[in-house]
């Protein structure tokens, strides 16, 4: 059966935020707030230092819980896990019956965490897995396997062998297309979840049918880890000069960010290329960043990969209100997210493909950027 990426409580929650649709058929929906009754503390921590991520993080969770009825501590932390520990450790002590806990160290947190354990109170791991404790009781993030699974279906899609909800054309080029690999950084806590998903669950497959090929045979970890654009670049630029000669053509490129993708793409026009043409490469990236919305309507690349954090906060904030009402949820995901010390059940917020196709629908007319904002 084919993998399909997890769309998690989309008719439980009414909020319809995660109904957001995993392909790129169909627009994301507006999104309402539930009504819910909901008493006791939260006590959130998150990191600061960070851009304005999750201070926004913060105070959407913050809005949603109290409007629900529950009260909330909410902190921010700085790069030290034992100012973490500390805030833990005081909310714990201040009488939280629930901890939302985003961490500066995923492995930094066992003891403060363990004293919430022996208190009773219950954890939720937000955006980032807490590591190496069995006192995390939940986590809730983006399902990065699944954003994985959706570059490679969206590159498909580029070269006509499939739609962007992974299903087959039915079309078989004469030579399998040639195509390249730049995954995220090795050391990232979630790289092989979008590596897996792209390579191991799309990718591969494809090349064993015959559709596609590794052009210049990496596709190892290691060999197409990227730590950041400047390492992309310089890494596309030598398989332009080495690999892509004398009339072999790059077919498509998947990246793990609109950032790598912009590299790859500059790469691209510093050999001669131009988009449009035939030796222009389907470019897939992440993020929906501006720079990359404004690059697809360009036409320099395909695809990105809506990641809409207002989902994530908004599955955070129903997931503690369903903790503190007693609710059991029957759309965790329990066998993927090891910590190190226990399987975490986990909430996964999916992505949505964005193309040239739906991209008004997809980020304008959903309200996650303006038109003067991608400009």
């Amino acid at each position: 059966m084919r993998f399909r990426p997890a769309i998690a409580i989309a008719t439980v929650l009414t909020v319809t935020m995660l109904s957001a649709c995993t392909g790129g058929a169909e627009p994301t929906p507006s999104r309402t707030v539930l009504d819910l009754d909901v008493t006791g503390t939260v006590g959130i921590t998150l990191p600061a230092g960070e851009g304005s991520r999750y201070l926004e993080a913060g105070s959407a969770i913050e809005t949603l819980l109290t409007t629900w009825g529950a009260t909330v501590d909410l902190r921010y932390s700085g790069p030290d896990p034992a100012d973490q520990a500390d805030q833990i450790t005081a909310m714990v002590d201040a009488g939280a019956d629930l901890l939302i806990v985003t961490p500066v160290q995923a492995d930094a947190l066992a003891q403060p965490l363990a004293a919430a354990r022996e208190a009773g109170v219950p954890v939720i791991a937000y955006d980032r897995l807490i590591r190496d404790t069995p006192d995390v009781d939940y986590y809730v993030g983006f399902d990065r396997f699944g954003i994985g699974v959706q570059v490679g279906w969206a590159a498909l899609s580029g070269l006509g062998l499939g739609d962007l909800n992974g299903d087959p054309t039915g079309a078989l080029p004469d030579e399998p297309y040639p195509l390249e690999v730049f995954a995220g950084d090795l050391a990232a806590p979630d790289f092989y979840y979008g590596y897996n998903g792209t390579v191991r669950q799309v990718l591969e497959l494809s090349a064993e049918q015959g559709s596609t090929t590794f052009g210049s045979g990496q596709s190892a970890p290691d060999a197409v880890a990227t730590t950041d654009a400047r390492s992309a670049a310089a890494r596309m630029t030598q398989l332009l000069q080495t690999v892509y000669t004398e009339g072999v053509s790059l077919r498509a490129v998947t990246t793990a960010g609109d950032d790598i993708a912009a590299a790859v793409i500059a790469s691209l026009r510093d050999h001669g290329l131009s988009p449009g043409s035939d030796q222009w490469p389907v470019v897939v990236g992440v993020g929906a960043t501006t720079e990359g919305l404004r690059a697809i309507e360009s036409g320099e690349q395909y695809a990105t990969i809506l990641t809409d954090d207002r989902l994530v906060h908004e599955a955070a904030a129903y997931l503690a209100a369903s903790v503190l009402l007693g609710e059991q949820l029957d759309s965790l995901n329990v066998k993927d997210y090891d910590n190190g010390a226990r399987t975490v059940p986990a909430l996964l917020v999916p992505g949505t493909i964005v193309t040239a196709d739906n991209l008004q629908a997809t980020i304008i007319d959903s309200g996650y950027a303006s038109r003067s904002e991608i400009g």
